[in-house]
Protein backbone atom coordinates (compact mmCIF):
# COMPACT_ATOMS: atom_id res chain seq x y z
CA UNK A 1 0.00 0.00 0.00
CA UNK A 2 1.51 3.31 -1.01
CA UNK A 3 0.71 6.81 0.11
CA UNK A 4 0.18 9.92 -1.91
CA UNK A 5 -0.48 13.57 -1.25
CA UNK A 6 -2.94 13.88 -4.12
CA UNK A 7 -5.84 16.10 -2.98
CA UNK A 8 -9.24 14.55 -2.56
CA UNK A 9 -11.69 14.81 -5.45
CA UNK A 10 -14.78 16.82 -4.78
CA UNK A 11 -18.13 15.00 -5.09
CA UNK A 12 -20.59 16.00 -7.75
CA UNK A 13 -23.14 18.58 -6.71
CA UNK A 14 -26.25 16.90 -5.34
CA UNK A 15 -24.52 13.52 -4.96
CA UNK A 16 -23.23 14.05 -1.40
CA UNK A 17 -24.34 11.12 0.79
CA UNK A 18 -25.47 11.89 4.30
CA UNK A 19 -23.49 10.68 7.30
CA UNK A 20 -26.42 8.43 8.21
CA UNK A 21 -26.28 6.78 4.80
CA UNK A 22 -22.55 6.15 5.14
CA UNK A 23 -23.00 4.71 8.64
CA UNK A 24 -25.83 2.49 7.41
CA UNK A 25 -23.58 1.25 4.61
CA UNK A 26 -20.86 0.42 7.13
CA UNK A 27 -23.32 -1.58 9.25
CA UNK A 28 -24.63 -3.48 6.23
CA UNK A 29 -21.13 -4.41 5.15
CA UNK A 30 -20.19 -5.57 8.63
CA UNK A 31 -23.20 -7.88 8.88
CA UNK A 32 -23.06 -9.24 5.32
CA UNK A 33 -19.37 -10.00 4.78
CA UNK A 34 -18.21 -13.46 5.84
CA UNK A 35 -15.65 -12.19 8.35
CA UNK A 36 -18.18 -10.02 10.17
CA UNK A 37 -20.79 -12.78 10.25
CA UNK A 38 -18.19 -15.25 11.56
CA UNK A 39 -17.32 -12.98 14.48
CA UNK A 40 -20.97 -12.29 15.33
CA UNK A 41 -22.00 -15.95 15.22
CA UNK A 42 -18.91 -16.96 17.19
CA UNK A 43 -19.78 -14.43 19.91
CA UNK A 44 -23.34 -15.74 20.10
CA UNK A 45 -22.21 -19.37 20.14
CA UNK A 46 -19.63 -18.74 22.85
CA UNK A 47 -22.17 -16.88 24.97
CA UNK A 48 -24.71 -19.68 24.69
CA UNK A 49 -22.10 -22.34 25.40
CA UNK A 50 -20.88 -20.54 28.53
CA UNK A 51 -24.48 -19.96 29.64
CA UNK A 52 -25.34 -23.64 29.42
CA UNK A 53 -22.09 -24.48 31.20
CA UNK A 54 -22.91 -22.12 34.08
CA UNK A 55 -26.42 -23.52 34.35
CA UNK A 56 -25.09 -27.11 34.40
CA UNK A 57 -22.71 -26.22 37.25
CA UNK A 58 -25.54 -24.63 39.24
CA UNK A 59 -27.73 -27.68 38.74
CA UNK A 60 -24.87 -29.97 39.80
CA UNK A 61 -24.54 -27.89 42.97
CA UNK A 62 -28.30 -28.17 43.50
CA UNK A 63 -28.83 -24.42 43.40
CA UNK A 64 -32.49 -23.37 43.51
CA UNK A 65 -32.17 -20.12 41.52
CA UNK A 66 -30.53 -18.81 38.39
CA UNK A 67 -29.29 -15.22 38.44
CA UNK A 68 -29.45 -13.04 35.35
CA UNK A 69 -26.09 -11.54 36.36
CA UNK A 70 -24.41 -14.97 36.23
CA UNK A 71 -25.59 -15.53 32.66
CA UNK A 72 -24.55 -12.01 31.65
CA UNK A 73 -21.01 -12.67 32.91
CA UNK A 74 -20.74 -15.17 30.07
CA UNK A 75 -21.61 -12.46 27.58
CA UNK A 76 -19.04 -10.05 29.04
CA UNK A 77 -16.44 -12.60 27.92
CA UNK A 78 -17.90 -12.40 24.41
CA UNK A 79 -17.75 -8.61 24.52
CA UNK A 80 -14.12 -8.59 25.65
CA UNK A 81 -13.07 -11.00 22.88
CA UNK A 82 -15.33 -10.02 19.99
CA UNK A 83 -15.84 -6.25 20.04
CA UNK A 84 -12.18 -5.37 19.29
CA UNK A 85 -12.28 -7.61 16.21
CA UNK A 86 -15.53 -6.01 14.99
CA UNK A 87 -13.98 -2.58 15.51
CA UNK A 88 -10.98 -3.66 13.47
CA UNK A 89 -13.19 -4.91 10.63
CA UNK A 90 -14.97 -1.57 10.36
CA UNK A 91 -11.74 0.08 9.23
CA UNK A 92 -9.92 -2.77 7.50
CA UNK A 93 -12.42 -4.88 5.59
CA UNK A 94 -12.77 -2.26 2.80
CA UNK A 95 -9.02 -2.28 2.19
CA UNK A 96 -8.82 -6.06 2.51
CA UNK A 97 -11.38 -6.60 -0.27
CA UNK A 98 -10.72 -3.36 -2.20
CA UNK A 99 -14.28 -2.22 -1.50
CA UNK A 100 -12.72 1.11 -0.54
CA UNK A 101 -12.79 1.98 -4.25
CA UNK A 102 -16.60 1.84 -4.21
CA UNK A 103 -16.78 3.86 -0.97
CA UNK A 104 -14.49 6.58 -2.30
CA UNK A 105 -16.47 6.74 -5.53
CA UNK A 106 -19.59 7.36 -3.44
CA UNK A 107 -17.87 9.81 -1.09
CA UNK A 108 -14.43 11.01 -2.24
CA UNK A 109 -13.94 13.18 0.86
CA UNK A 110 -12.04 10.75 3.01
CA UNK A 111 -12.49 12.60 6.27
CA UNK A 112 -16.22 11.92 6.02
CA UNK A 113 -15.58 8.24 5.37
CA UNK A 114 -13.32 8.16 8.42
CA UNK A 115 -15.99 9.89 10.53
CA UNK A 116 -18.67 7.44 9.37
CA UNK A 117 -16.48 4.54 10.41
CA UNK A 118 -15.82 6.16 13.79
CA UNK A 119 -19.55 6.65 14.40
CA UNK A 120 -20.16 3.06 13.34
CA UNK A 121 -17.56 1.86 15.86
CA UNK A 122 -19.38 3.70 18.66
CA UNK A 123 -22.78 2.40 17.57
CA UNK A 124 -21.43 -1.14 17.52
CA UNK A 125 -21.05 -0.85 21.28
CA UNK A 126 -24.69 0.25 21.59
CA UNK A 127 -26.01 -2.49 19.29
CA UNK A 128 -23.99 -5.25 20.92
CA UNK A 129 -25.01 -4.21 24.44
CA UNK A 130 -28.66 -4.32 23.44
CA UNK A 131 -28.21 -7.68 21.70
CA UNK A 132 -26.33 -9.20 24.64
CA UNK A 133 -28.91 -8.02 27.17
CA UNK A 134 -31.84 -9.29 25.08
CA UNK A 135 -30.13 -12.63 24.49
CA UNK A 136 -29.12 -12.92 28.15
CA UNK A 137 -32.69 -12.29 29.30
CA UNK A 138 -34.09 -14.87 26.90
CA UNK A 139 -31.46 -17.47 27.79
CA UNK A 140 -31.71 -16.96 31.55
CA UNK A 141 -35.52 -17.09 31.55
CA UNK A 142 -35.49 -20.13 29.26
CA UNK A 143 -32.94 -22.07 31.30
CA UNK A 144 -34.61 -21.19 34.59
CA UNK A 145 -37.97 -22.40 33.29
CA UNK A 146 -36.53 -25.53 31.68
CA UNK A 147 -34.76 -26.68 34.81
CA UNK A 148 -37.31 -25.50 37.37
CA UNK A 149 -35.08 -22.82 38.89
CA UNK A 150 -36.14 -19.45 40.28
CA UNK A 151 -35.01 -16.47 38.18
CA UNK A 152 -33.43 -13.46 39.93
CA UNK A 153 -31.86 -10.18 38.82
CA UNK A 154 -29.81 -9.65 41.95
CA UNK A 155 -26.43 -8.05 41.26
CA UNK A 156 -27.26 -7.42 37.60
CA UNK A 157 -26.48 -3.67 37.51
CA UNK A 158 -22.79 -4.16 38.21
CA UNK A 159 -22.47 -6.83 35.52
CA UNK A 160 -24.40 -4.73 33.00
CA UNK A 161 -22.08 -1.82 33.70
CA UNK A 162 -19.11 -4.08 33.03
CA UNK A 163 -20.71 -5.26 29.78
CA UNK A 164 -21.26 -1.69 28.57
CA UNK A 165 -17.72 -0.63 29.40
CA UNK A 166 -16.14 -3.66 27.73
CA UNK A 167 -18.27 -3.27 24.61
CA UNK A 168 -17.42 0.40 24.08
CA UNK A 169 -13.75 0.13 25.09
CA UNK A 170 -13.26 -2.95 22.92
CA UNK A 171 -14.89 -1.56 19.80
CA UNK A 172 -13.07 1.78 20.06
CA UNK A 173 -9.62 0.32 20.73
CA UNK A 174 -10.06 -2.23 17.95
CA UNK A 175 -11.25 0.42 15.51
CA UNK A 176 -8.33 2.69 16.42
CA UNK A 177 -5.78 -0.05 15.80
CA UNK A 178 -7.46 -1.09 12.57
CA UNK A 179 -7.51 2.47 11.27
CA UNK A 180 -3.78 2.82 11.93
CA UNK A 181 -2.71 -0.50 10.38
CA UNK A 182 -5.38 -1.00 7.68
CA UNK A 183 -4.68 -4.75 7.86
CA UNK A 184 -7.13 -7.24 9.36
CA UNK A 185 -4.70 -10.11 10.08
CA UNK A 186 -2.01 -7.90 11.60
CA UNK A 187 -4.49 -5.97 13.75
CA UNK A 188 -6.17 -9.13 15.07
CA UNK A 189 -2.83 -10.73 15.92
CA UNK A 190 -1.69 -7.60 17.79
CA UNK A 191 -4.96 -7.45 19.75
CA UNK A 192 -4.68 -11.10 20.79
CA UNK A 193 -1.03 -10.76 21.79
CA UNK A 194 -1.77 -7.52 23.64
CA UNK A 195 -4.61 -9.01 25.67
CA UNK A 196 -3.04 -12.38 26.41
CA UNK A 197 0.62 -11.46 26.80
CA UNK A 198 1.72 -7.84 26.66
CA UNK A 199 -0.80 -6.48 29.19
CA UNK A 200 0.38 -9.08 31.71
CA UNK A 201 4.07 -8.42 31.04
CA UNK A 202 3.57 -4.68 31.52
CA UNK A 203 2.66 -5.33 35.16
CA UNK A 204 6.25 -6.47 35.71
CA UNK A 205 7.66 -3.03 34.85
CA UNK A 206 9.19 -1.24 37.86
CA UNK A 207 7.72 1.92 39.36
CA UNK A 208 4.11 0.93 38.77
CA UNK A 209 4.04 2.34 35.23
CA UNK A 210 2.54 -0.83 33.73
CA UNK A 211 -1.12 0.16 34.25
CA UNK A 212 -0.47 3.44 32.41
CA UNK A 213 0.45 1.42 29.32
CA UNK A 214 -2.14 -1.37 29.46
CA UNK A 215 -5.11 -1.41 27.13
CA UNK A 216 -7.19 -2.91 29.94
CA UNK A 217 -6.74 0.22 32.09
CA UNK A 218 -9.48 2.02 30.12
CA UNK A 219 -12.14 -0.45 31.15
CA UNK A 220 -10.67 -1.33 34.55
CA UNK A 221 -10.90 2.23 35.85
CA UNK A 222 -14.52 2.61 34.74
CA UNK A 223 -15.56 -0.52 36.63
CA UNK A 224 -13.77 0.58 39.79
CA UNK A 225 -10.49 -1.29 39.43
CA UNK A 226 -8.06 1.48 38.52
CA UNK A 227 -7.37 5.20 38.60
CA UNK A 228 -8.50 7.89 36.18
CA UNK A 229 -4.86 8.69 35.44
CA UNK A 230 -4.18 5.20 34.11
CA UNK A 231 -7.43 5.30 32.12
CA UNK A 232 -6.53 8.60 30.43
CA UNK A 233 -3.01 7.41 29.66
CA UNK A 234 -4.32 4.17 28.19
CA UNK A 235 -6.99 6.01 26.18
CA UNK A 236 -4.41 8.40 24.72
CA UNK A 237 -1.99 5.59 23.86
CA UNK A 238 -4.39 2.99 22.48
CA UNK A 239 -7.25 5.10 21.09
CA UNK A 240 -6.30 8.72 20.38
CA UNK A 241 -2.82 8.05 18.97
CA UNK A 242 -3.87 5.19 16.64
CA UNK A 243 -6.88 7.19 15.45
CA UNK A 244 -4.60 10.14 14.66
CA UNK A 245 -2.33 7.86 12.64
CA UNK A 246 -5.37 6.25 11.04
CA UNK A 247 -6.84 9.60 10.02
CA UNK A 248 -3.62 10.50 8.21
CA UNK A 249 -3.46 7.09 6.53
CA UNK A 250 -7.11 7.26 5.48
CA UNK A 251 -6.48 10.57 3.72
CA UNK A 252 -3.32 9.40 1.97
CA UNK A 253 -3.34 5.62 1.50
CA UNK A 254 -4.24 4.17 -1.87
CA UNK A 255 -5.39 0.57 -2.50
CA UNK A 256 -2.92 -1.57 -4.41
Amino acid sequence: MKTTDTPERQPLVGSRPTLGRLVGLEFRKLTTVRSGQSVLWSMLGLGLLLSFGVCWVLIAQEEAELSFSVIMMAFTVCAALGTPILGILVYTMDWQHRDILMILALEPRRHRVFLAKLVTSVLIGVALCAAFIATGLAVSFGLASAFGMAWTAQGSLEVLGMLIVLSFAGSLSGAALGSALLSTPLSVVIVIIQVLLIDNLLLLLPGGIGPFLQTASMSNSLIGDGSMGTALSSFALWVLLPFAVGFIRMRRAEPH
